[in-house]
């Protein structure tokens, strides 16, 4: 492995491809197009992870046991078996990746039996620099310390590894320099409306059956017709896989009268074929005859696709910086699961509570209130008369 540098490299000028370039632990790293705001911010972040580097503490490198990046390589192999449904990787394994980004650059050759609380809060620095939310941090944290949580249950580092790693307290809110992240709410009825005539058939289906049914996201893309039970009224859908049913837990989905408009035009397919295609979409997009239509959307994808909708519907200003860029994009985009809120206001509003409980699927309620969206309007309304 190369010695890590931490000397600030020179921001310069690749001649040949005209892109801005500099030398990071003996290899050359492209930031794109040169002079540009997108390569300079990128430079930017790489001299904020370089003096991180001259911060770090000093631990061993190699002695008994494994190495950080050793433990990483046989815990990610773990995980990728671990973490998966139908089939398929979950998005866990890009969150452990994510989240092992400043351990593996500033320990990644020391020895995983030397890795401590120091090391660990070195780490934590780095992630607050990149801009990482307090609570996104946290949660990464607990990822780390359940890859040396699995490093002692397979006897390759002793328990006070593990033991010391669990002193280190998660951010507290108003005690950090980390940024907070705002809280999920509800997407505006008119951006919605907005979107919806941006996007596919298939993606403004996917986008109407939440809000009728307050689905989560990797629900609704993975309907397929067998899933579906068209016997009873309401229909149900029964995922073939969900969030919680590795507790044990069934979900039921129930299509009313709405739903159920939604989902018939996508009826006439196999028995085990996904009722939205993004192949289907493509298709019917450049007018060419349907065909491969097995394949299914995945979450990223459908966020992916709102959020060219929501671009196209609400086009960001020529001349803006990159930040404000990000700052605009940031207001006018959303994501599928914002819809979900969506469902969870309207139903506590009309029905209470304990009924948004059973049909959003939530094992308590309050995480029915988290996605609930507090109706302060009503509250003032109601002490104008009462109080």
């Amino acid at each position: 492995m190369p010695k890590l540098t931490t000397r600030i490299p020179k921001y310069r000028k690749h001649t040949a491809s005209g892109q801005a370039v500099v030398s990071v632990d003996g290899k050359a790293v492209y930031l794109g197009k040169w002079d540009s705001p997108e390569s300079k911010e990128a430079y930017r972040e790489i001299v904020a992870r370089l003096a991180l580097r001259r911060t770090a503490v000093d631990i061993p490198s190699v002695v008994d046991g494994p190495t950080v990046l050793q433990l990483f390589e046989q815990y990610l192999s773990f995980a990728q078996q671990h973490y998966r449904k139908n089939g398929k990787p979950t998005s866990e394994l890009g969150c452990i990746q994510h989240a092992m980004r400043e351990v593996l650059d500033l320990y990644g050759s020391s020895a995983a039996t030397a890795f401590g609380p120091k090391a660990l809060k070195t780490a934590r620095q780095g992630m607050i620099q990149r801009g990482l939310s307090r609570t996104g941090i946290n949660a990464n944290v607990s990822r780390i310390r359940r890859m040396f949580k699995w490093g002692v249950a397979n006897e390759l580092i002793p328990p006070s590894v593990l033991q010391a790693l669990q002193s280190v307290q998660g951010l507290q809110a108003g005690r950090t320099v980390a940024v907070e992240s705002d809280p999920v709410s509800p997407v505006p009825q008119a951006s919605i409306d907005a979107v919806l005539g941006e996007v596919s058939r298939q993606v403004a289906a996917m986008i109407r059956l939440q809000i009728f049914t307050g689905m989560r996201p990797g629900e609704v893309v993975a309907m397929r017709l067998m899933d579906l039970d068209m016997g009873s009224e309401p229909w149900i859908y029964i995922p073939g896989s969900h969030k919680t049913e590795h507790h044990g837990r069934t979900r039921r989905v129930y299509l009313g009268p709405q739903a159920q408009e939604v989902v018939r035009p996508f009826l006439m397919r196999a028995m085990d074929a996904y009722l939205f295609s993004p192949a289907e979409a493509e298709h019917e997009r450049r007018g060419r005859a349907v065909a491969g239509r097995n394949a299914s959307y995945r979450v990223g994808s459908y966020r992916k696709a709102i959020r060219r909708g929501s671009q196209r519907a609400f086009p960001c200003p020529g001349g803006y910086s990159v930040e404000k860029r990000r700052e605009w994009n940031r207001s006018h985009c959303w994501s599928p699961h914002q819809l979900r809120h969506n469902a969870a206001t309207f139903l506590t509003a009309q029905y209470g509570i304990e009924a948004a409980r059973v049909v959003l699927g939530h094992s308590t309620l309050a995480v029915t209130e988290v996605y609930a969206e507090r109706d302060f309007k009503r509250a003032a309304a109601i002490m104008r008369e009462i109080g």
